[in-house]
């Protein structure tokens, strides 16, 4: 599977669980397979639009809110775990994101010793 399918199902998943849903919930709200919603979270299968739009409307946001704040892999980055990372700050709170930077400041501190 491409990077930006692993990448959208990532999201999905954030938003998913920003509503403390299961899985099984937001198949159930947006009326597709439960299974097909963990595969699509993992970036095992391709998601088309029409299903992309079940599950905007189920979450009760729109299509440009998915994709908003997604950081897409360019053949010229190195390191394709960034833009995970960047993904997964940006669905946070922001103090969810100060505790993330205090965490980062941690590692960084420990790394010089």
């Amino acid at each position: 599977m491409n990077e930006i399918g692993k990448i959208i199902g990532e999201r999905i998943k954030q938003l998913r669980k920003n509503n403390n849903w299961s899985q099984e919930e937001l198949a159930h709200r947006a009326n597709l397979n439960r299974t097909f919603v963990g595969a699509i979270e993992r970036g095992e299968k391709n998601i088309t639009l029409e299903s992309l739009s079940k599950i905007a409307s189920a979450l009760e946001i729109s299509l440009e809110e998915i994709f908003r704040h997604i950081q897409p892999v360019s053949k010229n980055t190195l390191n394709t775990t960034v833009p995970f990372i960047i993904n997964r700050i940006n669905a946070m709170n922001e103090n969810e994101q100060k505790a993330v930077l205090e965490f980062l400041d941690l590692i960084t501190k420990w790394k010089d010793y």
